[in-house]
């Protein structure tokens, strides 16, 4: 990569990060900031008793900093609140690499710089990216997810298959959209080597078909095996097992 892309790059994220600490001092709480915190320190002491669906495991990275500042207290202050928007402004920053890094490894350097000039700049991210809630940490993690996905795709490895399932796991950590990606990641497989299972089929090929339809089925298990235990660990495995009913 050359040193210039790097630095510029770097500039840009320096620069994101600095306009939402700017800003900071001038945002008041939010409605729900408050209890995004409090659900994240009760994680912290291994509570999971859920008092809002809303509220996801991931908040307790917000809580982390503020654990030794206000222990469990019921209802978070605004000083607590704070700290916890400086773990969402380093995760908007980490998010940023990786679609750097996506874009890089797509077309090259100087469209990862552009994708990372479009994320810096993007007013949605700049807002949500310094609020303690779950909407940056799931855009971010949704799209990690689906990055790690397609890397297993273009080179299927054991060690990237375990990868792709515990980054999914980790997406469900952060808002029930993330559901979405059970299916979507399925259609994107078949899209992504449709090219070759038209061969096989013009080929009639039937016994390579099974036995890449017996890979999937086992990949298909990992992934769905190991991204359920990330879930419940993230919960503290409570009421794991209850019935639907």
């Amino acid at each position: 990569m050359p040193t210039r892309v790097f630095w510029l790059a770097a500039l840009t994220l320096a620069v994101m990060a600095g306009l939402q600490l700017a800003s900071l001092r001038h945002l008041s709480v939010t409605y729900d900031e408050p209890r995004h915190l409090r659900y994240g320190l009760n994680l912290l002491h291994d509570d999971a008793t859920r008092f809002d669906d809303s509220k996801m495991p991931v908040s307790a990275l917000n809580a982390l900093p503020a654990r030794w500042l206000i222990g469990r207290q019921a209802v978070p202050d605004g000083r607590a609140v704070q700290i916890g928007r400086y773990v969402s402004i380093i995760a908007t920053v980490a998010f940023g690499i990786l679609v750097f890094a996506w874009g890089r490894a797509l077309y090259g350097a100087t469209a990862g710089l552009l994708a990372l000039l479009l994320y810096a700049s993007d007013p949605n991210l700049l807002a949500h990216g310094q609020l303690v809630t779950t909407d940056i940490w799931a855009a971010g993690a949704i799209a990690a997810s689906v990055f790690v996905f397609w890397r297993y795709l273009c080179a299927p490895t054991h060690g990237r298959l375990v990868l792709a399932a515990l980054t999914l796991g980790a997406a469900l950590l952060t808002k029930y959209t993330a559901l979405a990606l059970y299916p979507l990641l399925g259609i994107t497989a078949l899209v992504f080597h449709a090219a070759w299972i038209g061969a096989q089929l013009r080929a009639r090929d039937e016994a390579s078909l099974r036995r890449a339809a017996r890979r999937a089925i086992a990949a298909t298990a990992v992934i769905l095996t190991l991204s359920g235990l990330v879930v419940n660990a993230g919960f503290l495995f409570d009421r794991t097992g209850t019935p639907l009913r």
